[in-house]
């Protein structure tokens, strides 16, 4: 019997260590961090120590913001490799752009749209705006990989934030794509 009491001990101890090695890598190496645009005024988390690369007035968009995976240090998630961030101005010339085309957009089920091969995936909210997933269907043999964007407007601005992964889609990255989305806050 003190024997077996021995062994139960010696057992709750290893997880309990395991444990605090864990907490204690997670400290050290997390997965995300925050990242606060001064110019649009929002935040969001994107991988640690990803490359980030901020651009103004590009275009017709007025803020841009790409984070990309950055080498042996960097948080790796799944094949996810590229995530943008567009804030653009509603242009009636550039498709996806206007209130119209949102509202239109969002009360269709998923369907193929006419706009540079995208499928709607589906809606969401994102920062407690109305939101749409899309799918980029324009990806060829040559060019492999997987692209989502989310679209969704505030204050007549287009928000765009796309991720783009370089092999097969894997379920750990749409945990990652989700676990970002929902960090998306405006300040």
């Amino acid at each position: 019997m003190k024997k077996r009491i021995q062994i139960i001990l010696v057992s709750c101890l290893l997880i309990v260590v395991s444990f605090l090695i864990y907490i204690n890598y997670q400290i050290e190496h997390p997965r995300f961090i925050s990242y606060t645009n001064q110019m649009e005024n929002y935040s969001i988390k994107i991988p640690f120590n990803w490359a980030i690369q901020e651009q103004s007035k590009i275009g017709n968009s007025e803020d841009q913001v790409v984070a990309e995976t950055g080498g042996a240090d960097s948080a790796q998630l799944g094949n996810l490799v590229s995530i943008a961030i567009l804030v653009a101005a509603p242009n009636s010339k550039e498709p996806l752009t206007t209130q119209k085309e949102f509202a239109t957009l969002y009360n269709k089920k998923s369907e193929k749209i006419t706009y540079d091969k995208l499928q709607k995936v589906k809606n969401i909210q994102i920062a407690g705006k109305k939101a749409i997933i899309l799918s980029d269907t324009n990806l060829t043999p040559t060019v492999r990989g997987w692209n989502y964007i989310v679209w969704f407007m505030k204050n007549n601005k287009n928000y765009y934030i796309q991720f783009l992964g370089n092999s097969k889609f894997e379920n750990s990255s749409w945990n990652d794509i989700k676990t970002i989305i929902s960090s998306f806050t405006f300040n």
